[in-house]
């Protein structure tokens, strides 16, 4: 005896392609997402990167790129520190003589 195929064996396996096929089509449109999403970030990047090489920096070796950026600014601003207190000492006698002879 050679198994019977049913109304009921053919019904399950037309509703298991058209479940297969609807997860299909679900993927390829996710696909077409993930793609595009995708392409749009490689572009933002590679502006970024363009913006970052046009300002000087190597957008390869970024990490070392801001460390040194950021040593310059702490020097800058040492130096407007030591800048400042030197005014400092140099009006505070005046303002203790004001104070003095006011």
């Amino acid at each position: 005896m050679s198994p019977t195929i049913n109304d009921k064996d053919i019904d399950d396996i037309i509703a298991k392609y058209e479940g297969l096929t609807t997860k299909r089509e679900t993927l390829s449109q996710n696909k077409v997402k993930v793609e595009a999403e995708l392409s749009a970030r490689r572009r933002v990047l590679k502006k970024v990167m363009d913006e970052a090489t046009e300002a000087g920096y190597d957008p390869n070796k970024i990490q070392e790129e801001l460390q040194r950026a950021k040593e310059v600014v702490m020097v800058k601003l040492d130096n407007f520190a030591a800048e400042l207190e030197e005014g400092e000492n140099m009006v505070r006698p005046m303002l203790k003589e004001l104070r003095e002879a006011g």
